[in-house]
């Protein structure tokens, strides 16, 4: 009999778990000899396999709200298929992590005085081995204890021997066939950390910054612009109102937008040679002024075009209420978004004639890489700077004169800013791909180093630190002219590195890549052939348009935690920057152009050449050997691959998409196909045999009451070990799941996962209820043709309706709708077998009133009370497998205390799926 009172899952969960353990009912080759268990097969084992590698959890701490969320779903998939009389494996693993556990580890290191410099190299990798092997064992116990049904004797780390083994020949049989190569990109560089880094390895978050508006003027003042300003600076002149506002204008485009400003005039006779009219004047601070009227005002300006369409400005010296700054601003944003080059220029700030020069105005906020431009782009249609495009202009710096070209492309944003865009290949990643169809902008000029400082070629800021600069360099470019407007509360997202939180540094490097074309083309087409299945559906074109986009991958790392690159130099490489900035890198005096120069200083190869040979210092990025980890982990024991390749899932986030399973993707064809023509190189292999996974299931991310993602720094999380305890791991299990569709976020709170212990805490009392009245005998001696015979309408419904539950779970199990299924068994349990099919044969079924006389003595009774009592007992059985791959601890308890036939199976994870 189960216990009395309400379901206690603290006493219940460890019992269960031992059971599951002890009896090694995870493992795939545990066969039963009960002849209706699901794993019992006469003679050689001949089930089908289900096998889905599960996502490797960092080494480096406990597992969070996220990793228990996908063991619920990847757990339930392995439970429901092991009933469907498959022999399951679910193989887990831990990661190495890279950049996060050795960022992990040093600041343990740091809290003992030590750094990693102080142990060198070897010792530093033997402790960081060490911390992962405990936090291992520490996050293996969270996923038993979450009842992750996994063959933990399988459990590999991406460290282990074996793993380390394959990935290496991985990256030689790449290199082999060409495949993989060393040359310079522009990568993302953590400062602080010293390392390249991939995308995941980064994060944005919002900034308050300064958006600089600066003039790359030209090297000599424009003579009319000169000859305006002597005539007319701080003079006072009478002008005539040709607008106001309110009136419509057309700019030389024929575009037509309403005047919003101050009045706008012109002075007769003072002739602008750039179309013979009237010079213009803008008028600031007068009221009421109609057209044809004519105002004296003080001259404190010129507004300067590249067009030279030149105008004075003019202000109201009576009025005291004008805000002049924001006044000029609106007239430098309005002018800017029409008319090339517009800026400002105030007579009593700029009264030298050096300032009254032309030039393009432009829009950064990062004004230190200045010193790295090598071209300035505009977007093609932009009619403002049509005349310029494919011309070469002299302009003025910080540091000198520097002659730079105009070229046109589309990635460029005509609204951003002034539309007119500096290149900087080798700090920006949009700049550095605009380098890679406009060759003409290289070679490119890296003026900040790998240490965050300006370099030599910035002048007399060299080794100032890139943040720091800023400062410096507002004050000059406001004293030389060049700083035209600023906006000091601009708003942007900017890079960060996950780990230590500095903001990321884009700078060019020698790295080792991967040439992802050819591997792109094999991944596209196992998805658009139905190979492989991503869902939610709309995710598969996430996928596609990645593979669409022509980039290599950076797999290198400077690192001394993980997999060090398999290649041997008769001396280190070093990477240095020329006089002019460009990036090169060196063996001894020869300088690489090409793979082909460095073939004669490498070797690429797993064992020490020997004397006078030295390792590559880099080591792999984590998703090198993460992107092959459903073969990788299968090669690792003899025959796991043969038997259980392809896999038939990869359950993962979302969010994680283009990050592993692009990955996983690219490489594991690759490496499959690899192994298999190993041993013949003639074999012809389908597309079906290489796959990794046939199905990618990606759940949704947790979010919290609000909707918001959970997060450290928020405080908003959720301790998933408390809940459990509290409440108990199935409910915390079913509030990942019941109710949410896939790929879809969800909220998570503590209340929603207390309702679901209420809900646990029902099946045990519907339960209880159950064994109170029926005992292994009667279900022994039920007669299933008497019981036909003596059904009510009521029995008769509900059989109906358990038996139509049973076809609609079965069908959205197989079409991946497990918050369907879970919504629906709530449904059913708690309002149609609970509130009303107990409630109605409850007369049925008792055998003494209140007083404890006999009840239901006559032999219609009699038949009517086993009808009701087989009834019972036939939807509980079901409810209780049904329910299992949800709620395995309290259905398994239920289980084993409820009445069975004979040959029917000891454990719950073996009992048959009904149907």
């Amino acid at each position: 009999m189960l216990p009395k009172g309400p379901y206690d899952p603290n006493k219940t969960e460890k019992e269960i778990l031992d059971y599951w353990l002890e009896n090694d009912y995870f493992k795939p080759e545990f066969r039963s000899e009960q002849k209706l268990s699901t794993a019992y097969v006469e003679g050689a084992d001949k089930r089908e396999t289900y096998t889905n590698i599960l996502p490797p959890p960092n080494a480096n701490g406990n597992l969070h709200l996220g990793h228990m969320s996908g063991y619920a779903y990847q757990d339930l998939m392995g439970r429901y298929n092991r009933m469907k009389g498959k022999a399951v494996l679910l193989l887990p693993g831990k990661d190495h992590a890279g950049i996060q556990t050795e960022v992990v580890f040093e600041k343990v290191l740091e809290k003992e005085g030590k750094t990693k410099k102080d142990m060198g190299r070897k010792k530093f990798y033997e402790e960081c081995y060490k911390f992962c092997m405990e936090n291992s064992e520490t996050a293996r116990e969270q996923e038993k204890n979450l009842g992750l049904s996994a063959d933990f004797d399988r459990e590999l780390f991406t460290l282990d021997p074996k793993i380390v083994k394959e990935v290496l020949q991985t990256f030689i049989d790449l290199y082999d066939d060409g495949l993989v190569y060393r040359d310079k990109r522009l990568i993302n560089w953590c400062v602080r950390c010293q390392t390249a880094l991939a995308d995941i390895d980064t994060e944005y978050k919002e900034s308050t910054g300064k958006l600089f508006y600066f003039k790359y003027g030209f090297t000599e003042p424009d003579p009319y612009a000169v000859e305006i300003k002597n005539k007319y600076a701080g003079e006072e002149i009478e002008v005539l109102v040709e607008r106001n506002k309110g009136m419509k204008y057309k700019n030389k485009e024929g575009e037509e937008f309403k005047w919003e400003f101050d009045y706008y005039g012109s002075i007769p006779n003072e002739t602008n040679p750039a179309d013979n009219s009237d010079l213009d004047v803008i008028l600031i601070g007068f009221d009421d002024l109609e057209v044809g009227d004519k105002v004296k005002g003080k001259t404190i300006g010129l507004m300067l075009r590249l067009d030279k369409d030149f105008k004075l400005i003019v202000i109201n010296p009576d009025n005291s209420e004008v805000k002049l700054d924001e006044e000029l601003d609106k007239h430098f944003h309005r002018f800017s978004k029409y008319f090339a080059g517009v800026h400002i220029r105030l007579f009593d700030e700029y009264p030298d004639d050096k300032y009254y020069n032309l030039g393009f105005i432009l829009a950064t906020t990062r004004p230190e890489t200045k010193f790295g431009d090598t071209a300035l782009c505009v977007n093609p249609k932009d009619e403002r700077y049509k005349d310029w495009v494919g011309k070469e202009i002299e302009v003025q710096t910080l540091i000198g004169n520097a002659k730079l070209n105009i070229i046109a492309d589309e990635i460029i944003d005509p609204e951003f800013g002034t539309g007119i865009m500096k290149v900087t290949p080798a700090h920006a990643p949009d700049d550095w791909d605009i380098a890679m169809k406009h060759p003409e902008v290289l070679p490119e000029k890296q003026c900040i180093g790998f240490d965050g400082k300006l370099n030599h070629i910035c002048g007399k800021y060299e080794g100032m630190k890139a943040l720091e600069s800023r400062q410096k360099l507002e004050e000059d470019m406001k004293k030389q002219g060049i700083l035209v407007n600023l906006n000091g509360k601009y708003k942007n997202r900017i890079q960060i590195c996950e780990r230590c939180k500095n903001q990321i540094e884009p700078l060019i490097s020698h790295q080792w890549f991967v040439d992802t074309d050819p591997l792109k083309e094999k991944a596209k087409q196992l998805v658009k052939d139905d190979f492989t299945n991503i869902m939610p559906e709309g995710k598969e074109n996430v996928y596609l348009n990645w593979m669409d986009t022509p980039e290599d991958w950076c797999i290198t790392r400077q690192l001394w935690w993980g997999y060090r690159v398999p290649v041997w130099y008769k001396i280190q490489p070093k990477e240095f920057v020329t006089e002019t900035g460009e990036v090169k890198e060196r063996f001894g005096e020869d300088i690489m152009h090409s793979m082909k120069d460095y073939k004669e200083y490498m070797k690429v190869q797993v064992d020490d050449p020997g004397d006078k040979w030295v390792q590559d210092e880099d080591v792999f990025d984590t998703w090198f050997s993460s992107g092959q980890w459903p073969v990788v982990t299968l090669l690792a024991k003899d025959g796991d691959f043969e038997k259980f390749y392809p896999t038939q899932i990869m359950e993962t986030g979302w969010d994680i998409l283009i990050f592993w399973v692009t990955r996983m993707m690219l490489l594991c064809p690759y490496k499959a196909k690899s192994y298999l023509l190993r041993d013949d190189k003639n074999l012809d292999l389908t597309d079906k045999e290489i796959t990794p996974f046939q199905n990618v299931y990606l759940h949704g991310l947790v979010l919290d009451r609000e909707g918001v993602k959970m997060s450290k720094s928020k405080g908003n999380g959720i301790d998933p070990f408390k809940m459990m305890h509290e409440f108990g791991t199935d409910a915390l299990r079913l509030s990942f799941v019941i109710g949410n569709k896939v790929g879809q976020n969800y909220r998570l709170y503590e209340e929603k996962i207390e309702s679901f212990r209420n809900y646990c805490n029902k099946i045990w009392n519907i339960s209880k209820f159950t064994l109170m009245n029926i005992g292994d005998e009667q279900v022994q001696n039920f007669d299933p043709d008497e019981i036909g015979n003596n059904m009510e309408k009521d029995d008769k419904k509900m059989i109906k309706h358990i038996d139509k539950l049973i076809e609609n779970s079965t069908r959205n199990m197989d079409n991946f709708n497990f918050g369907v299924v879970a919504q629906e068994l709530y449904e059913s349990i708690w309002h149609e077998f609970a509130d009303v099919y107990l409630e109605t044969i409850k007369p049925r079924i008792y055998t003494k009133d209140r007083k404890g006389n006999p009840i239901n003595t006559s032999d219609e009774a009699q038949d009517s009370r086993k009808a009701a009592l087989w009834t019972l007992w036939y939807c509980l059985d079901k409810y209780l497998r049904l329910l299992h791959p949800f709620i395995p601890f309290i259905t398994e308890k239920i289980w084993q205390e409820f009445p069975k036939k004979e040959e029917e199976s000891e454990t719950l994870m073996y009992a048959k799926w009904p149907n």
